[in-house]
């Protein structure tokens, strides 16, 4: 597949969108496509975003979810993660204007709203300024601790500090672990309403 060139009638909607900010080769077995942003841990892909024809990500996502480990031309590599519980992957696919290619997002469902209780989960931004917003509601799924929201950036700066939450490796993207270490976060809160707030 030849890379995207502002020339190309099929991937200038694709080049034209600002959302895109990498364009990664992958391929798989004879088909082909870009990725444009990725995050992972240790236990595998968190978020996953492509575009590409429509028989080849069909393909690929095929083959992630069969738990076929993917490489980028880049060196980086997507693999699915184990299943804990309910936790599942979520699928969004939207066609490109002025195109015959599909945008293809990976989402794992810790890295969403509904994220479930008690296990980690992952904030996800565009830019790399801490997302108080996402992580208030959250670490509010997770964790069932009584906290105010004027307190959320206070509880981001002590989760960092005590390495509660931690940055993740992306690209296009940004990615941080929050780990629900209840006792942890137990502590912090304990502190803050001894302190008299924030």
């Amino acid at each position: 597949m030849p890379i995207p060139t502002r020339q190309s009638k099929d991937h200038k909607s694709a080049i034209r969108n600002p959302q895109f900010e990498i364009l990664t080769p992958i391929s798989f077995r004879g088909l082909s496509g870009f990725c444009t942003a990725w995050a992972e841990d240790n236990e595998g892909t968190v978020y996953a975003s492509f575009i590409g024809r429509v028989t080849a990500l069909t393909g690929i996502w095929a083959a992630f979810m069969d738990n076929v480990m993917l490489w980028l031309d880049d060196g980086a590599r997507l693999f699915k993660r184990p299943k804990v519980e309910n936790a599942k992957y979520h699928t969004l696919r939207v066609r490109l204007p002025e195109s015959d290619w599909l945008h293809l997002v990976l989402l794992h469902s810790q890295a969403t709203m509904q994220n479930l209780p008690d296990l980690p989960f992952y904030v996800l931004t565009r830019t790399p300024e801490p997302p108080i917003d996402a992580f208030w509601i959250q670490w509010n799924n997770a964790l069932p601790l009584p906290a105010l929201q004027e307190w959320t950036s206070h509880l981001w700066d002590q989760g960092i500090h005590q390495e509660l939450i931690v940055p993740c490796p992306a690209a296009g993207t940004h990615c941080w672990k929050v780990m629900p270490f209840m006792d942890t976060w137990g502590d912090i809160l304990q502190k803050i309403v001894t302190e008299g707030g924030v």
